[in-house]
């Protein structure tokens, strides 16, 4: 199982997301994926893209100034063509 680790730390709303969106969907199943972010709004953004296109969140945790996501990439995961942003 490959692990990797993406920093986005300084980026806003919508650029997290859409950036994680395009790392899993370049990530084979059983794959895990750390996000790293700062702004806030990622501790809604990133679980609800996680649970639309159908992979794990493992785990996450809050600090006072970051928040990780741990995410496990699903065997068959919808790559949100229609739903998300591609930009």
């Amino acid at each position: 199982m490959s692990s990797q680790t993406i920093d986005l730390s300084g980026l806003e709303c919508p650029v997290p997301s859409i950036r994680t969106k395009r790392k899993l969907n370049a990530m084979t199943a059983g794959a895990r994926l750390t996000v790293i972010c700062t702004d806030p709004m990622t501790a809604i953004d990133i679980p609800f893209l996680v649970s639309q296109l159908g992979h794990h969140l493992i785990g996450h945790e809050e600090g006072p100034d970051r928040l990780i996501f741990e995410i496990e990439v699903a065997q068959g995961a919808n790559k949100g063509e229609n739903t998300w942003p591609t930009v």
